[in-house]
């Protein structure tokens, strides 16, 4: 039987003698000579030193809205940021907005695609040649006929022809239906006027 051994793997992954994998999710960025040896018992044994570089996320997102809490009927800016590591093109994604959150028609984006925004869904389309940041905000409207928080998650993002992937994001936003104001009667300390 041959017996292969790997040592030098970065961290977080491991080599699986069973199916004869290397298995993980690497932890540290960086670049690793990984050395495979090969022996079946019979001279000579066979070598190899392969380089495994790690590199960090060509695409990250995040979403917010700002503010976090608003009451029915009132507005607040949904901002989706894009932070890219290298230049990459055709990045798409959508974002339908659940029940409770209507957009209006103002949307911005320094992100240099093309922002299509319905009273139902944001959808983004667009290159991002140059490594940084940017931001795409529209103003959305809580309609939620019920003081709730409202998980809205875009879907997955991709880049390059559809070549790069990654989950989509989310963000909170708490609706408050306001209460109206009560007054009781009676002499103090009964009567109060509530906020």
């Amino acid at each position: 039987p041959i017996v292969v051994t790997v040592t030098g793997l970065p961290p977080g992954l491991s080599y699986d003698d069973v199916n004869g994998e290397i298995v993980g999710t690497p932890t540290t960025l960086g670049t690793y000579p990984v050395n495979i040896h090969a022996a079946n018992g019979f001279a000579p044994d066979a070598d190899a030193t392969y380089t495994i570089q790690i590199l960090g996320p060509t695409l990250s997102a995040s979403k917010a809205f700002q503010p976090s809490t608003i009451l029915t009927g009132n507005t607040t800016q949904l901002r989706i940021t894009l932070t890219n590591t290298v230049g990459i093109s055709q990045v798409s994604f959508s974002d339908p907005f659940p029940a409770g959150i209507t957009a209006t028609p103002a949307t911005t984006t320094q992100c240099g695609g093309t922002v299509t925004l319905s009273a139902t869904q944001l959808d983004f389309f667009g290159d991002l040649p140059t490594p940084g940041s940017c931001t795409i905000v529209a103003t959305v409207v809580g309609t939620s006929a019920t003081t709730r928080t409202i998980v809205n998650t875009t879907g997955n993002f991709s880049w390059n022809d559809g070549t790069g992937r990654m989950p989509g994001v989310s963000g909170s936003l708490v609706v408050q239906v306001p209460v109206p104001p009560t007054i009781t009667s009676g002499a103090p300390p009964n009567g109060s006027v509530g906020t």
